[in-house]
């Protein structure tokens, strides 16, 4: 399989350049990489020789705050361990930024000693970046392995280890590619018995442990250190908020043809919508949808200069979700109505009544919310706004699911502990 790829993987890249003048998070991707080696050389160089080396690799923002509990984990268990971190996606790289950015202001240590993009997965990048990491263990998180990198590690007899492996239907596309590559983990943690079920069924004899998922620490733990109290707080203050988060397209003509259902049933209810990725024009073009809807919206960052207490607000400003959440009484969680739901836990910790569109099979936390009722799941507009109207108006039913949320949350406390003690074994 390895000199297929081989083959193969040139093309790709190449596919990645020929699209990067017309997409900016493709041409981040290959322009930041530049100087990887050298960044990689002048940060190792300051390292104990003896010290534990560990290489985690994940694509994106959600898989970094998955992992982030094991990083802290490893962190107190071996303050001496080195951490390295590759990720894929310019928006990893965001996300890396604004948790530095709150730990300085919270006077906390990051829990990684080195981060950047990932090598690229040429047998020669990865063999020069594992002389330099002198890695451990590599850990993959979630899906993101590479065949490249995974046998450069088979050659020089590191163990690698699969985190957080989540798969929400049985295995059939590309099968001799997740069956090659699936076989070169010495562990693969899943977050639940659904996917160990798929992985064994796929491939007998599989290494599969079920250890759930860490990633309910981590907001748990967001929340707690994390929750400023910003000057614009008070300008929610015994509201009843209604937050669209993180909104696609999809997500937001749902939710436009339900707000006069809500609104006729609630009038004080205050709408504060955030877009997935807040483009001017995707702003503008929402803001004037609105206005012909007869609601008025104010641009988050408009409204900061001269904040009031009943505008409608359209967030223009990434990496507020979680401090919006605390002033939420709903949450409609968006790619709900596209094709993957994002992060319902924060809303829940929160203790926010959350609701989501049909399409949560890409998160195992959705579909057992939603199994449970703790999570209310809808089909279109006509149902969203009568179950957010149900919501808003019915404390004692919010109430309810959040006493459901925190059984669910207490359920999977220690969980990166479990995954720790593999991976220090």
């Amino acid at each position: 399989m390895i000199w297929g790829y081989r083959l193969i993987y040139p093309f790709f890249i190449l596919s990645l350049g020929l699209l990067s003048p017309f997409v900016s998070k493709i041409r981040a991707g290959l322009v930041k990489r530049r100087g990887l080696m050298s960044r990689l050389a002048d940060s190792v160089s300051s390292w104990e020789p003896a010290s534990r080396r560990f290489w985690f690799h994940f694509a994106s923002a959600g898989e970094f705050e998955q992992v982030l509990p094991v990083l802290e984990g490893i962190r107190t268990k071996d303050s001496k361990a080195r951490i390295l971190l590759t990720y894929f996606s310019p928006s990893a790289e965001r996300a890396l930024a604004l948790e530095s950015e709150r730990r300085r202001k919270a006077n906390l240590d990051c829990p990684w000693d080195f981060a950047d993009y990932s090598p690229f997965d040429f047998v020669w990048s990865v063999r020069y970046f594992l002389s330099l990491a002198k890695p451990e263990a590599f850990i993959a998180v979630h899906r993101e392995f590479w065949p490249e990198a995974l046998e450069s590690c088979r050659k020089n007899k590191i163990p690698c280890y699969l985190m957080g492996a989540f798969f929400p239907s049985p295995l059939s596309w590309f099968s001799f590619f997740y069956k090659t590559c699936l076989t070169r983990f010495k562990q693969i943690i899943a977050v639940d018995e659904r996917t160990r079920n798929y992985l064994l069924a796929f491939r007998p004899g599989l290494p599969v442990v079920v250890l759930g998922d860490p990633r309910v620490e981590r907001v748990l733990l967001r929340r707690k250190l994390f929750t400023s109290s910003q000057a614009w707080r008070p300008f929610f203050e015994n509201q009843t908020i209604l937050i669209g988060a993180s909104f696609w397209e999809e997500d937001y003509q749902v939710f436009r043809q339900s707000v006069k259902t809500i609104l006729e049933a609630f009038p004080q209810c205050r709408l504060i919508l955030v877009p997935h990725e807040p483009s001017p024009g995707r702003l503008k073009k929402w803001k004037e949808d609105l206005s012909s809807l007869g609601l008025s919206f104010r641009l988050w960052s408009h409204w900061l200069r001269s904040p009031d207490s009943s505008s409608h607000l359209l967030v223009d400003k990434v990496g507020l979700l979680a401090e919006l959440y605390s002033v939420g009484a709903c949450v409609v969680v968006g790619g709900s109505f596209k094709r993957r739901v994002h992060n319902v836990l924060e809303p829940l910790v929160y203790e926010c009544g959350v609701v989501t569109g049909p399409f949560i099979d890409n998160s195992s936390e959705a579909r057992e919310l939603g199994s449970r009722g703790i999570l209310k799941l809808v089909h279109d507009s006509s149902e969203l706004g009568s179950v957010v109207v149900e919501l808003i108006q019915d404390p004692e039913k919010r109430q309810a699911l959040i006493e459901g949320a925190h059984s669910f949350l207490k359920e999977r406390e220690n969980t990166s502990v479990k995954h720790v003690a593999v991976l220090l074994d």
